[in-house]
């Protein structure tokens, strides 16, 4: 295993200090210690530096109100002390330089050793795969992943929305998770591919007229993209108008569900695999992408609540099966799947359905809606921070986006982000 050292730009400077402070200096110790031995372990160091960094400091408060005789072995007694004091304080900056501007938060660095667990584990951990496995892997590679409207949370995801994967886009009310999977999908069907769509909705989420309002927005956009890219080249390689599909040919390509219970969740996806396997649906052989919105609302019978303490479906559907389930479909099928799920409040990523369900998805996405709007700026604004990724660091997870008529777009004037934080 290596040295903490080698991943020292992937680890915030606040807890690198602190571990390696503290002893633990490579990554076998942070991935098969135990988090709550760990954070006991970087206590201990944080309380004795800060307290010896204490004592010295009275000690050499004291030594410079003494009076000293003036003679020669009392200067040689004081250049002495000097020399001790001066030995201490370089002490001093070489271990606790660093904790000077930490301020210890135990919650905080917990929270940052099980995503660095996490991290070292998904690098390192040794995977088995079977020839028909790598197969898969490289048709797989070759599917380019979805575009969601917003360059920098692209980047933020790894150049998409993965197909084979199961994305979670979980957040508060009106957090801009319907609103993300709308441009997702549209994205992904308004070329002339061959790429198709189901959503399935708990709420009735899909609406044919904003489905609708927003393709013309897109469409437009595309158009005069293309337009103009043809003028600056002088040539029609550059695109074609006529790559864009009509509204028809676009809502052809979308086909919507409303599911109400796991049961009835289950049932569709199990129907879904038969149907795929005979080959007998031209729409369902192209399927890419399935959006379920909202998960949270589906699954909730599964989960005991104050008011309904019963669980009629436990015996016959669970969490676990359901998810097993989408994962071996969007595996087996190259599909991505992209659902939504309700946090309690607006500032934690805990959800409705617990904390089991953050081990379930490969990538985890938390949307909120900035608290301040500016007033003169079209759309509304929103951060999106990555939780949970295969592929990217965890240090700097967070990008902002903007929903407007065009759907999730990048934030166009930057300068307003800081009158929004």
């Amino acid at each position: 295993m290596p040295l903490l050292l080698e991943h020292r730009s992937a680890i915030p400077s606040s807890l690198y200090t602190l571990l390696i402070g503290s002893g633990v200096d490579s990554v076998e110790e942070v991935v098969f210690s135990n988090i709550g031995n760990l954070l006991k372990k970087i206590s201990r160091f944080y309380a004795s530096s800060i307290y010896e960094k204490g004592n010295r400091r009275e000690i050499s408060s004291e030594l410079h109100n003494q009076q000293i005789d003036v003679g020669q072995s009392q200067t040689e007694m004081r250049q002495d002390i000097v020399m001790v004091e001066d030995d201490d304080e370089n002490q001093e900056k070489t271990n606790t330089s660093d904790l000077s501007n930490i301020k210890f938060d135990p919650a905080l660095v917990k929270k940052q050793l099980y995503i660095l667990q996490e991290y070292f584990i998904s690098r390192y951990a040794p995977k088995s795969v079977s020839v028909e496995q790598m197969l898969l892997n490289n048709e797989k590679a070759q599917i380019q992943p979805l575009n969601t409207g917003s360059g920098t949370l692209d980047m933020l995801l790894g150049s998409g929305i993965h197909v084979g994967e199961l994305t979670e886009i979980l957040g508060y009310q009106s957090s801009g998770k319907t609103s993300l999977c709308m441009t997702v999908a549209l994205n992904s069907i308004i070329e002339k591919n061959s790429n198709t769509v189901l959503w399935i909705s708990s709420n009735s989420s899909f609406n044919a007229r904003d489905f609708a309002k927003l393709y013309e927005a897109k469409s437009t956009l595309y158009r005069e993209q293309i337009r103009q890219s043809q003028l600056e080249s002088q040539t029609s390689n550059s695109g074609d108008a006529n790559d864009i599909c009509s509204l028809c040919e676009t809502l052809h390509k979308i086909r919507a569900l409303d599911i109400m219970t796991a049961l009835e969740l289950k049932s569709t996806l199990l129907e879904l695999v038969n149907i795929i396997e005979s080959g007998q649906d031209v729409f369902y052989n192209t399927l890419r992408l399935v959006v379920i919105d909202s998960l949270s609302v589906i699954l909730s019978q599964l989960f005991p609540t104050r008011v309904n303490s019963k669980i009629s479906e436990k015996e016959d559907c669970s969490f676990d099966e359901l998810i097993r389930l989408m994962k071996k479909i969007a595996r087996k099928y190259h599909i991505a799947f992209l659902y939504t799920n309700y946090t309690i409040n607006e500032t934690e990523d805990r959800t409705t359905l617990g904390e089991s369900c953050k081990y379930f998805s490969h990538v985890r996405l938390l949307c909120k809606r900035l608290e301040k709007q500016p007033i003169q700026e079209e759309g509304t604004f929103f951060e999106a921070k990555l939780i949970k990724s295969p592929r990217r660091s965890l240090i700097h997870p967070r990008v902002f986006f903007q929903v407007m008529s065009l759907g999730v777009v990048d934030v166009i004037d930057t300068n307003v982000l800081p009158l929004c934080l």
